[in-house]
């Protein structure tokens, strides 16, 4: 009987998460509204003369939707998650992991309750020309009704992205970092993005998108390191790591960064 009583909370969650997966017709709606959003190649300048209105379009009802599920009694961001998935499972390119972005993924406000923010991925192009646009939204239940507050992550069109909350450098805000690289010819370029959540809105913190031949070594919460190559005098190739630290105006150098290690990729060949 103990093991029936320690089991029923684990059955209780995945019941819930069962629910709030349960998408009904929406999905099929969503499908419809992407479809335009899905082309050949030959379908290019079609596909670009809609591409804007109908991102815009597609955009409006996942928000709308996802704004209703939080209004039904949703109470995790599992559950967010798991709708988000149930939206968007008649998209092909969506109901599969893939390398270009770890969302979706949802964050419940601890500075600004009752609030959340929710990042997806909306499928664009075609598979050898990816064009994919991220958002990151935040709700806020106002008056009893939930509303979308604010958007970002266009800046992140052309390039992966990947979401990670970091300790936030001013009180009253919740901060996450974004990173991710270049498609095509330039996968080498890195751009991070450091976006905060003040209660009312979403904005841009601090960004660079400077940054070759650089890749994210690991986000620690109130830094983060970055692993880069340079040459020599004598034209040879090094690898180093810098540190960044959290500070009120978004991500600083660590004024030793070059002591925190390098080693030489010549000897690796």
């Amino acid at each position: 009987m103990k093991i029936r009583f320690a089991l029923l909370p684990s059955i209780l969650a995945l019941l819930s998460i069962s629910h709030a997966a349960d998408c009904g017709s929406d999905k099929v709606e969503y499908a419809d509204l992407n479809q335009p959003l899905r082309v050949s190649y030959a379908g290019e300048q079609a596909y670009l003369s809609v591409r804007e209105a109908q991102t815009d379009r597609l955009h409006a009802f996942a928000a709308d939707r996802i704004a209703a599920k939080l209004g039904s009694g949703i109470d995790s961001p599992s559950e967010i998650v798991a709708y988000v998935q149930c939206l968007q499972s008649l998209v092909p390119e969506n109901a599969v992991a893939t390398n270009l972005t770890n969302l979706p993924l949802a964050f419940f406000s601890r500075t600004h309750a009752p609030a959340i923010v929710v990042g997806y991925d909306t499928y664009r192009g075609w598979g050898a020309v990816p064009d994919d646009r991220y958002y990151f939204d935040a709700f806020s239940k106002e008056d009893g009704q939930w509303r979308l507050v604010g958007s970002i992550g266009s800046s992140f069109d052309g390039y992966t992205l990947f979401v990670h909350p970091i300790n936030a450098g001013r009180p009253g805000e919740e901060w996450f970092l974004f990173s991710g690289s270049a498609f095509g010819n330039n996968a080498d370029s890195l751009r991070l993005e450091v976006v905060a959540y003040d209660g009312s809105s979403l904005k841009s913190v601090w960004q660079d998108s400077s940054l070759k031949r650089t890749s994210l070594e690991g986000v620690f919460g109130d830094h983060i390191l970055l692993s880069e190559e340079g040459t020599d005098k004598s034209g040879h190739y090094y690898e180093f790591q810098r540190r960044l630290n959290v500070v009120a105006t978004g991500l600083k150098e660590a004024e030793s960064d070059a002591s925190i290690g390098s080693k030489g990729l010549d000897e690796h060949k």
